[in-house]
C-alpha cells in the first residue's frame, strides 16, 4: 500500500491511499496486511484457475487521515479502521466477479461531518460489463464515530425521506424492478452541500443501465427532522465546486 498526494479538506489533510494486490493462479502473490486493522482477517482463496485465466488484480484507492491533520488522534484511527473496514469487505464481495478496482469521492466535508463513497467494480473477460458496488460512509470527526441515519435524523424522518423518493420516482421514467415500499434506517446514503442523497445498488431497485439510483433531498426540505448536533452544519452549508475525486 502507498499513500499518494495529500487532498485538502476543511478538515486538515485526507491522503490518498493506493493498494495493490495480485493472486496469479492460486498463488496470493502479495498482500498489504495494513488494509485492514483487524489483524488476520479472512480473504477468499482467488477462484480456481486455468491455462487461460488471466491473474486477478486488486486495485483500489481510499482515502485516509494522517497523524499530521487538525483530527484528533484517536478520532483519526478510528476513521481510518472504517473505512480500511469497508475496503476489505467491498473487495471480498467483488472478487467473484474478478480482478477489482476503484476510487472513491469526498461527498462533503463541513463542520465535524465528513462523508465519502468508495465506488468499486469486479470484472473478468469476458463479461458482458463489470459488477459495481458502492458504499457511503459519514463521519463525525470529533469523536470518529461512524453515523447512520438514525443519527443524523430524528422523528418520523424516514417517512418523510420515503414520501420525496417517491415524488421523485414517480416524476421520472425509471424502471422499477419491484414496488418501491419506502426506505429504512439502514439505507445508503451520502451527505453533499445541496442535501442527503440515498441511493441504491445496482439491481436492487432498478436495471444495471440505470446504474446506481440516486434521490437528492435537499436539507431545507427534511430541516425540521435534522438532528440539533448537526442541524447548523447541515443547514448553513455552502455548495462547493464539486466532490474531490480519487484518481486511479
Amino acid at each position: 500500500m502507498r499513500r499518494g498526494k495529500g487532498l485538502r479538506t476543511g478538515q486538515g489533510t485526507l491522503t490518498e491511499v493506493l493498494a495493490v494486490i495480485k493472486f496469479h493462479r492460486l498463488v496470493l502473490l502479495c498482500l498489504c496486511t495494513a488494509l485492514t486493522a483487524r489483524a488476520g482477517a479472512a480473504w477468499p482463496d482467488p477462484p480456481a484457475a486455468t491455462p487461460r485465466t488471466e491473474p486477478l488484480e486488486i486495485r483500489v484507492h481510499f482515502p485516509g487521515i494522517p497523524f499530521d491533520a487538525s483530527v484528533d488522534h484517536e478520532a483519526a484511527a478510528k476513521v481510518d479502521q472504517a473505512i480500511a473496514q469497508a475496503v476489505e469487505e467491498l473487495v471480498v464481495a467483488l472478487l467473484p466477479y474478478g480482478s477489482v478496482f476503484g476510487s472513491y469521492e469526498i461527498d462533503f466535508d463541513e463542520g465535524p461531518l465528513l462523508s465519502v463513497t468508495l465506488t468499486y467494480s469486479g470484472y473478468r473477460f469476458p463479461m458482458a460489463h463489470p459488477m459495481h458496488h458502492a458504499r457511503s460512509l459519514t463521519f463525525d470527526l470529533h469523536t470518529g464515530r461512524l453515523l447512520t441515519l438514525d443519527d443524523l435524523f430524528t422523528g418520523d424522518y424516514l417517512a418523510a425521506l420515503s414520501g420525496h423518493i417517491a415524488a421523485q420516482i414517480a416524476a421520472t421514467d425509471l424502471p422499477l424492478l419491484r414496488p418501491f415500499d419506502g426506505i429504512d434506517a439502514s439505507a445508503d446514503f451520502r451527505l453533499t452541500p445541496e442535501g442527503v442523497v440515498i441511493y441504491f445498488q445496482l439491481y436492487d431497485l432498478a436495471p444495471y443501465a440505470w446504474g446506481f439510483p440516486q434521490f437528492l433531498i435537499p436539507y431545507a426540505d427534511v430541516a425540521e427532522f435534522i438532528a440539533d448536533p448537526y442541524r447548523k452544519t447541515l443547514l448553513e452549508t455552502v455548495s462547493h465546486d464539486g466532490p474531490q475525486e480519487g484518481k486511479p
